[in-house]
């Protein structure tokens, strides 16, 4: 957390690649704002035809999806009281704090995917590297996953937590 670019970046072309290349070229994409939901830029040049949301969380957000895929705040409450200035000073604290556990974020977005997500889909979230077992945790109180890993970061830390839908019940 703290700066533009990183893996968070990284996931939003990921995804754009996902749905050029798999899910038949369509996509939609989010942010979270107090506002409520808009559409927030354009898409890239190409002829990936994709939606950009600005919303809270599913909130005006119509239809299942094939992936799932957020950057959410992930910062717990005595966390965010460790972080460096630069960090604090550029970044609002609702973009880095997420609760007491820093998990607040993943919960909302593990549940609303039990109407969000088609089986056989795909979540994947930004986590904090000390946040494994709070998120398998979580993902498991679905019941709707059948698939939990993680990814690291160039560090080796976990860094992305990716589920896979049951296809049945």
């Amino acid at each position: 957390p703290g700066h533009r670019g990183g893996i968070g970046r990284r996931l939003r072309r990921r995804g754009i690649g996902m749905a050029r290349l798999r899910y038949g070229g369509n996509g939609t994409f989010g942010r979270r704002s107090r506002g409520g939901p808009r559409k927030c830029e354009a898409a890239p040049r190409s002829d990936t035809r994709i939606t950009f949301l600005q919303g809270d969380l599913y909130e005006g957000v119509e239809g299942v999806f094939d992936i799932v895929c957020s950057n959410p705040p992930y910062i717990s409450e005595a966390e965010y009281a460790t972080l460096a200035r630069e960090v604090t000073l550029y970044e609002p604290r609702q973009a880095l704090v997420a609760g007491p556990d820093g998990t607040e974020f993943h919960r909302r977005i593990a549940e609303g995917a039990k109407d969000r997500l088609k089986p056989g889909g795909w979540l994947l979230m930004e986590m904090g590297a000390e946040q494994r077992a709070a998120l398998t945790a979580i993902l498991e109180e679905t019941k709707i996953f059948d698939d939990i890993r993680f990814r690291a970061d160039l560090a080796g830390l976990d860094r992305v937590v990716v589920a896979k839908r049951k296809i049945g019940p």
